[in-house]
């Protein structure tokens, strides 16, 4: 995880280095970094933001490393910021991560809309739960699922609401849109060593068929490549 911070950072140092001198100008090329990473068919989100969302013990060493990161990229934008002699640089630059990380997030799934994508939002007493992001991709293992396929490229929950069958709606209500959008199967990717995720996807009719490799700064993993037929029954709750 540490290899991929530092990877990560380098890759956002090269970015601005490469761009204009002005402090503003550094700071949107923070964001043409981000839109180039999310625009990409393989982007599966940052790493980093991955690592921390899968990872629920909160003393874990990667827990660490993560928080790291952020206070990295938050001095980075405060830096910035002051340079460009923006009023209240604190709040700004707080701003700013935050839409750095949405952008990592949610953005992908907005400016595919048009493009046979679709984000659903979980709510839980009008406060947001979780999400779900789907897109129409090729899978990235030939021959194992048909062509009339949708992905969930995300599937996220909120902690405090894991238990409590929000992830459960959220997967009815992504197996429906997927399947009035024609969808014939549906499938995702997992970390490997994701067990609690594997356990809930295998619960709702997910079986792993094939692996899909994922090298980042030299660190080699094996995704599962889950899929369920749109047309086969529940069985769970």
């Amino acid at each position: 995880m540490d290899r991929r911070g530092q990877a990560s950072r380098a890759a956002i140092n090269a970015a601005l280095d490469a761009a204009p001198a002005d402090p503003r100008a550094k700071l949107l090329a923070l964001f043409d970094f981000q839109r180039e990473a999310v625009i990409d068919p393989g982007f599966h989100g940052c790493p980093v933001q991955r690592t921390h969302a899968e990872l629920h013990e909160p003393d874990h060493p990667a827990k660490r490393i993560t928080a790291a990161h952020r206070q990295w990229l938050l001095d980075l934008f405060a830096r910035l910021v002051k340079e460009a002699r923006l009023t209240s640089p604190d709040y700004v630059a707080g701003a700013l991560l935050v839409l750095a990380y949405l952008a990592g997030e949610l953005v992908p799934a907005a400016s595919f809309w048009f493009f046979g994508a679709a984000t659903l939002l979980a709510a839980v007493g009008g406060e947001p739960a979780g999400y779900v992001q789907l897109r129409r991709r090729v899978p990235p293992v030939a021959g194992v699922i048909g062509a009339e396929a949708i992905e969930i490229a995300r599937f996220y929950v909120d902690r405090p609401h894991h238990g409590r069958g929000v992830a459960h709606r959220l997967m009815d209500a992504a197996l429906a849109h997927a399947a009035a959008g024609g969808a014939r199967d549906v499938w995702l990717q997992v970390a490997e060593y994701n067990d609690r995720a594997l356990a809930f996807y295998r619960k709702r009719g997910f079986r792993t068929v094939g692996r899909v490799p994922f090298d980042f700064a030299g660190v080699h993993e094996s995704d599962h490549l889950m899929a369920r037929s749109g047309e086969q029954g529940e069985g769970v709750g």
